[in-house]
């Protein structure tokens, strides 16, 4: 069933995109082995016998070992094959290898999916487009992985370091995978890559990743961490969950992870498409109020959930959101949820309870009734404010609910603002029911944290005398839930910036030099602890004092972050074999002197000048002897060969 969904997806795709003979694909002529359409005079193209699965009638598919020839003759016309078209070989489970002519200059996508037998994709020496290398197809310079056989047994991979694109649907199949290495010069990872990989169970992000495509790791039921390096400036992971740089927006929870309870952090506003798809051991996750929007089918076929809260920051639930959630029994919706897409709740055969809060005609959302499809909605209570049943009566699919009202849960001000020496701020409570409060950080209290209808909570901040924080006071009543959002000002300060001692050194491989790192502005008023990265780590590591030490030969940067503010610059390093590192010039001296820079030198040199970002502001032939530059007011990094140093201009 999902190879067809798959390929009806795929097809009309395709359909959209693509020129095709009468609308849909259909072969012309077959030479008894393989099918072909004729594109041109001379020329043609390998298809499959039918448009849709199973691609072949009984008996004809493509089967052993299939050579695909550089000519075929029809009707008296000898054409060259020139193109392997659109599903191909789909589906074709007796296939076991394919080598391709030298004739061939286009393979277009899905052309191998679902070939379980597959070992091999042997490409004629002479293709000038493609080439192959131990049965894996690639492009002709092989910077792009076009195709792993879906067959080979082999249980690791690891794809060639000249490789920067791992192509649609790459891997995908290939079930007898375990691990794959990427190596640090891809720098994307199309849809699909490593779909249906179902022995796979971690895979490595490395740092010059900057795309990876929709559904990249979908159905990959034994991934239990997707983990990204820490230089990539794309992606980050935590505990082997995928997001954005940022963690803004989580990308993918892992299949496979065993955890039956999850907390979506704090801060992340998007719950990317699929993001928790077929992730079938969560029983429960928390969604923060920073969450802003659940996209296409972020829960789909989470079959153990069984309860979900959409947040107030919340106002699209997209299709599919939840789509067969047979678990789920409760659900409670925001009042601030404006749209409910098409299917949002389909198959969630098992929902008893509903809890909603719009009270106004305007403000009930107008639902389709795929939302609920498959839910037998004269069993599922569903829970109105005080004195609105008769608007969700009147409103279609709602009145299909058993409507029971009394419920109803409201709280203003949603954000307070709190100053640094710490104050106490009134939170107002309208409930027709008992509630309780709590807040998430011990600096925040609460008084009274409970009540049995409208109330007044008062919110009261310690001082703080680090950086900015936040703090949510979550009030419940029953399974409604309201929050509000509280930011306490801090006596310390966000750094501005940060620089570092050296900004290109080299280091003879086995050897150390210590980075130091100086945040600025220098106040006692600002955090100043850091953290250190190393970008490459197989050229060479830094702990996290900042002493770094060379690994093996090579060229990569040393990143040092400000832990508060996420400030961060960078020193450039290249590990050689055996040199004389960084040495100190006599008679040489850099010096800043009634607002001018100085600098002195033994002998004429090039000498760079930056700005504590890593800018190049200067670069200046000098003479030997002494010399002084106008430059304006700030901090400067100047470098002489393998030297540095760090300037402040008044």
């Amino acid at each position: 069933m999902k190879t067809i969904k798959r390929f009806s997806l795929w097809f009309i795709a395709i359909m959209a995109i693509t020129s095709v003979t009468n609308g849909v694909w259909a072969f012309d002529f077959t030479d008894g082995t393989l099918f072909y359409e004729i594109l041109s005079g001379t020329n043609v193209c390998v298809v499959p016998e039918l448009t849709n699965s199973p691609f072949y009638n009984p008996g004809n598919k493509p089967a052993g070992d299939i050579t695909i020839p550089a000519t075929v003759t029809h009707g008296g016309t000898t054409y060259d094959v020139i193109r392997i078209g659109w599903g191909a070989f789909a589906e074709c489970t007796s296939l076991t290898s394919v080598t391709i002519p030298s004739s061939v200059t286009i393979i277009q996508i899905y052309v191998f999916p679902n070939c379980d037998a597959l070992t091999a994709i042997t490409v004629d020496a002479g293709n000038t487009e493609y080439a192959s290398e131990n049965g894996v197809l690639y492009n002709k310079a092989k910077t792009k992985l076009i195709r792993y056989p879906g067959g080979k047994t082999e249980t690791s991979f690891n794809i060639p370091s000249n490789v920067t694109i791992i192509g649609r649907s790459a891997f995908a199949e290939c079930a007898s995978l375990t691990s794959v290495t990427i190596p640090l010069n891809v720098t994307t990872i199309d849809e699909w890559a490593f779909d249906e990989c179902t022995s796979l169970t971690s895979i490595t992000i490395p740092s010059n990743v900057t795309t990876i495509g929709g559904n990249a790791f979908e159905d990959c039921t034994s991934l239990t961490a997707i983990t990204v390096d820490a230089g990539n400036t794309a992606y980050a992971s935590e505990d082997g969950v995928l997001y954005n740089k940022a963690k803004t927006t989580l990308r993918r929870y892992p299949e496979g992870k065993t955890e039956t309870s999850f907390n979506i952090p704090s801060g992340v506003t998007t719950i990317a498409f699929r993001a928790f798809q077929n992730c079938s051991s969560l029983t429960s996750v928390a969604i923060p109020e920073s969450v802003t929007e659940i996209n296409y089918r972020a829960f789909q076929n989470c079959t153990s959930l069984t309860s979900v809260t959409i947040p107030s920051g919340v106002t699209i639930i997209g299709s599919h959101a939840f789509f067969y959630c047979t678990s789920l029994t409760s659900v409670t919706i925001s009042s601030n949820v404006a749209t409910i897409n098409l299917a949002a709740f389909y198959g969630c055969s098992s929902l008893t309870s509903v809890t909603v809060n719009w009270t106004t005609d305007a403000a009930i959302p107008t639902i389709v009734p795929s939302v609920f499809q498959g839910v037998t909605l004269s069993g599922v209570t569903l829970s109105v404010p005080v004195g609105t049943k008769s608007l969700y009566e009147a409103k279609a699919v709602w009145q299909d609910f058993n409507i029971v009202e009394g419920g109803g849960l409201a709280v203003s001000p949603a954000t307070l603002n709190m100053s640094a020496a710490g104050e106490t701020q009134s939170i107002a409570v309208n409930s027709v029911a008992a509630w309780t409060a709590s807040s998430d950080r011990p600096w925040l209290t609460l008084s009274p944290a409970n009540g049995t209808s409208n109330g007044v909570i008062q919110a009261t901040a310690s001082a703080n005398a680090g950086v900015i924080r936040t703090a949510t006071v979550t009030v419940k009543s029953g399974s409604l839930i309201q929050t509000v959002n509280v930011t306490q000002a801090g006596e310390m300060l966000i750094p501005e910036f940060v620089a570092l001692d050296q900004t290109d050194i080299t280091l003879p491989v086995g050897s150390s030099m210590q980075l130091t790192a100086t945040v600025y502005p220098e106040t006692d008023k600002v955090s100043r602890k850091v953290l250190w990265y190393s970008i490459n780590k197989h050229v060479a590591t830094v702990s996290a004092s900042g002493m770094v030490t060379g690994i093996s030969e090579g060229v990569t940067s040393i990143l040092v972050v400000t832990e508060v503010g996420e400030r961060r610059t960078q020193c450039r390093v290249r590990v050689v074999s055996d040199v004389s590192v960084n040495p100190v010039d006599k008679g040489l001296r850099v010096y800043v002197f009634n607002g001018q820079l100085h600098i002195s030198l033994p002998q004429a040199r090039t000498v760079r000048i930056y700005n504590v970002s890593g800018a190049l502001v200067k670069e200046i032939a000098l003479p030997e002897g002494d010399t002084s530059l106008t430059l304006t007011a700030g901090f400067y990094i100047v470098q002489l060969g393998t030297q540095v140093k760090k300037v402040f201009v008044k």
